[in-house]
């Protein structure tokens, strides 16, 4: 599962760089809810965003 995770992420990073017109340097992406590329248990999130 971690290494499907980490497929999907280059995936949206490249994605993400590609529609971009920023001029900042892209740090981290993180998803902000569940789908089934990102499919993690709530349990799991790493951070709470309210």
């Amino acid at each position: 599962m971690i290494e499907q995770l980490a497929k999907n992420i280059v995936s949206l990073k490249k994605e993400f760089e590609k529609t971009y017109g920023g001029k900042s340097q892209m740090q981290e992406i993180i998803p902000v809810s569940t789908s089934e590329s990102f499919s993690i248990n709530k349990e799991s999130h790493l951070l709470q965003f309210i």
